[in-house]
């Protein structure tokens, strides 16, 4: 390791700084100065301490203000609204009640815990389900308008089963097939 030797050079400068005149920061250097130290990003405890402990002074216009009731009424209605709606039942798809037909919907799942029915009738939801039998047949009737119907079961809320029985079959667009019920008019 090098060890510094100190100089006669080196105690020169030490003179002649001691002696030297202070001269006095400018108070715009200072501004500057501190200006940039405030401008640091501080840390997010500290962001979120004066977020929530230090006093804010609030803002406001009348336009502003009227805006910001209006969308919260409209908000809390529209809540309050679909809240209280219960989900429609199935028979109300059909358009004409005099053509609505009853359908009934079997399959054979004697492992299954639950069984669900979804199809274009019901959004897709599972709303719709099956009654077990002794025999581990699941059964259910929906009342359908004429016309094709798309359908498929939920078995324990997870797995989605083709109806083995169905006579026909349509893919579904995620690499599985619905089976197809054709419903008579009357």
């Amino acid at each position: 390791m090098t060890q510094w030797k100190e100089t006669d050079a080196d105690r020169r400068l030490e003179t002649w700084l001691a002696a030297a005149p202070r001269v006095a920061a400018s108070p715009a250097f200072c501004e500057r100065v501190m200006r940039a130290i405030e401008a640091r990003p501080l840390p997010w405890h500290t962001r979120l301490r004066r977020l929530l402990f230090a006093p804010h002074t609030l803002r406001w216009n009348l336009a502003g203000a009227v805006a910001t009731v209006l969308i919260v009424l409209s908000v809390s209605i529209a809540l309050g609204l679909y809240a209280g709606r219960a989900p429609a039942p199935i028979a109300a798809v059909a358009p004409d009640a005099a053509r609505v037909v009853t359908v009934r919907f079997e399959v054979v799942l004697p492992q299954a815990r639950q069984v669900s029915l979804a199809g274009d009738f019901t959004q897709w939801l599972p709303r719709v389900l099956l009654q077990r039998r002794p025999d581990g047949t699941w059964t259910t009737e929906v009342r359908l308008p004429p016309g094709d119907h798309e359908y498929i079961y939920i078995v324990d809320g997870e797995r989605w089963v083709t109806d083995p029985r169905a006579g026909r079959y349509r893919d579904d667009g995620f690499g599985n097939r619905n089976a197809v019920l054709t419903v008579p008019s009357v």
